[in-house]
């Protein structure tokens, strides 16, 4: 059986045991621990929203791979995963990588609370390290050209205060006349 199952178009999803789950507005997953399908929910709790994009993720990368490897979830070792993440991240962002460990560490730990495998393989795996965040910043002369190309533009003020403030444009976008003192000529970024 691998290590992901996955039969959408037979009236209902295999769960991560192979068990037939219906496929009526009750989402599930071949994660165990992600489904609403759970026995007890109060386990482990995502909106629809996680459960999908963590679905879509099993679907494409992870599930074809260990299929075309035929590894199965008492089959699966350390090394396994190691040469995923390897592979994957040859192929995507760090960042990606660490979020498809994320999946797999958590559909694992499940099985293991569950009695199907007795030690997680992903608690073997170093956790892929993250991007390294290079800021890249304006010299004099590009905020020069920058602000005559957007002089007497609707988008003037916000690029402005971006610039003058490092502000992401989700705070100058977030801001409110009453986030501005005009007396003490501040700005409160909340």
């Amino acid at each position: 059986q691998p290590l992901f199952p996955f039969c959408p178009n037979s009236g209902g999803f295999p769960d991560f045991f192979g068990r037939t789950v219906p496929d009526n507005r009750r989402a599930c997953s071949a994660l165990a621990g992600i489904g609403e399908s759970l026995p007890n929910k109060q386990d482990v709790i995502f909106s629809k929203m996680t459960l999908l994009a963590n679905m879509i993720l099993l679907r494409n990368p992870i599930d074809p791979w260990f299929r075309k490897k035929r590894i199965t979830l008492q089959g699966l070792t350390a090394s396994d995963l190691q040469a995923f993440y390897m592979e994957q991240g040859r192929r995507v962002k760090p960042n990606t990588v660490i979020h498809y460990h994320a999946v797999i560490h958590r559909a694992l730990k499940y099985a293991v609370k569950m009695d199907l495998i007795s030690v997680n393989p992903a608690d073997k795996v170093d956790r892929p390290r993250k991007n390294g965040y290079q800021a890249n910043f304006y010299s004099e002369s590009e905020i020069a050209a920058l602000f005559a190309a957007i002089s007497d533009t609707l988008i003037e003020v916000p690029v402005k205060l971006a610039a003058f403030y490092g502000l992401r444009r989700s705070e100058v976008m977030g801001l409110r006349w009453d986030a501005v003192d005009f007396v003490h000529n501040t700005i409160c970024i909340r």
